[in-house]
């Protein structure tokens, strides 16, 4: 299981990507245990995660918090195609600076787009977590279903 040190470095991760970013914090909420069906956004990125602890962390916004974070990047192109690759990109980030910070070893996949109904079906560790994040008046949510390996 994740531990409590290890959920809050998620969570540093993501405000701090944020803030990085835009120049504007993020509220990032307290971790909460995750009790019925994962409550999926307009996008959604996913990692695989293997190695000390392994699993899934995934990013699901919605298309407004997407369009305003492409704006705050200057991106001007905010079509689906390039909102996908956003929160692909994001979710890597956010893992990858957590994987840095907590000094393990464990291997994060290429980022994928993922269907709501396969996340729904896919096999994950029991205990999973989500972290509400408002940012510019929309919502965002950083799931962790990890497990030690």
């Amino acid at each position: 299981m994740i531990t409590e040190n290890e959920l809050h470095v998620f969570v540093e991760s993501t405000a701090n990507y944020f803030s990085t970013v835009s120049g504007e914090p993020a509220e990032v909420g307290e971790p909460c245990v995750i009790v019925s069906d994962l409550a999926l956004l307009d996008v959604t990125g996913i990692l695989k995660v293997e190695g000390a602890c392994s699993g899934f962390v995934f990013l699901t916004l919605s298309w407004k918090l997407g369009r305003a974070l492409l704006s705050a990047l200057e991106e001007e192109d905010d079509s689906k195609e390039t909102l996908i690759d956003l929160v692909k990109e994001v979710s890597h980030n956010i893992a990858g600076n957590a994987r840095e910070r907590l000094n393990k070893h464990f291997d994060i996949s290429v980022p994928e787009e993922t269907d709501p109904d396969e996340i729904q079906n896919m096999k994950m560790p029991q205990l999973k977590f989500v972290v509400p994040i408002t940012w510019n008046s929309s919502t965002a949510y950083l799931f962790l279903a990890l497990g030690k390996a």
